[in-house]
């Protein structure tokens, strides 16, 4: 969740936030007020319906809690699961499928698509094709624990090892 992006939105819109209670006490510590749906829970807002679906992050390492996630399901039609491959209980049209990232195999994701049956799908969570940042970090704090030094090589730079 990026905040300050959040921030600079919200200085001329006028909007509603919709997350989960992890997220909200988040945005609230930063003086950003959110509405709060768990999994299961419905609502209805501008004649939009909106249903919670889903309640971890799905593993990105063991040992590691990567905290909340919550899909949303909207207007029965279109499903984005967040960080999981929860299986929604209703039929989808579209479905944004998590495509990319420290957890996401793409026969995993391939399957995940083809296991909610929607009829259209786009990936989504792809930002680490472009930008792929968040594994250095990851995999730097997993390996230090085990006494291995994780080295991130740079492109058109000299490195020595």
């Amino acid at each position: 969740m990026d905040v300050s992006l959040l921030k600079k939105i919200l200085i001329d819109n006028e909007a509603t936030l919709i997350t989960n209670s992890e997220s909200a006490n988040i945005l609230r510590e930063e003086g950003i007020e959110a509405q709060i749906i768990s999994n299961g829970e419905e609502i209805e807002l501008f004649d939009v319906k909106i249903k919670a679906i889903g309640e971890k992050h799905i593993e990105v390492y063991p040992g590691i809690d990567a905290g909340a996630n919550t899909g949303y399901l909207i207007n029965d039609h279109f499903f984005n699961p967040g960080d999981n491959y929860t299986i929604p209980n209703e039929t989808v049209q579209i479905l944004a499928m998590p495509a990319a990232g420290p957890w996401v195999k793409l026969s995993e994701a391939i399957d995940y698509a083809l296991a909610v049956k929607p009829e259209k799908v786009f990936s989504v969570h792809d930002g680490m094709l472009i930008n792929p940042g968040i594994i250095i970090p990851l995999a730097t704090k997993v390996l230090s624990e085990h006494n291995i030094q994780f080295i991130d090589l740079k492109i058109n730079q000299t490195t020595s090892l």
